[in-house]
């Protein structure tokens, strides 16, 4: 039954978290109890496309930095991205998936632990 709750998680965790880092929630759910599979349940995720596509049509507001909670970088990004003409909002485009993956990975991290 537990291997069977172990999996569902996984399998529902893995839109959200890099699929790379996901035995590290594997090794922490072993010896979980059954609280921690409802508060990982409860968990508000970042869904990493949404935050792919505001940073590609908002990202030169910083607005995808601000919805991640990145707000230091969101006005670093803002001041420097005007400077950069742009650079960065181009970059982030590609970074901003990844690390809404990141965030997410560590909520449910500290949600096990």
């Amino acid at each position: 039954m537990i291997e069977q709750k172990n999996r569902d998680i996984i399998n529902y965790l893995s839109k959200y978290l890099p699929s790379d880092k996901l035995y590290l929630v594997k090794n922490s759910l072993k010896d979980a109890s059954d609280n921690t599979y409802e508060s990982i349940m409860k968990i508000k995720f970042h869904k990493p496309a949404n935050i792919a596509l505001l940073s590609i049509f908002f990202g030169g507001l910083a607005l995808d930095r601000f919805v991640m909670g990145d707000v230091g970088l969101a006005f670093a990004k803002l001041i420097l991205g005007i400077t950069t003409f742009g650079l960065w909002w181009f970059i982030d485009i590609f970074c901003s998936y990844k690390r809404a993956r990141e965030i997410n990975l560590n909520k449910v991290l500290v949600s096990i632990i």
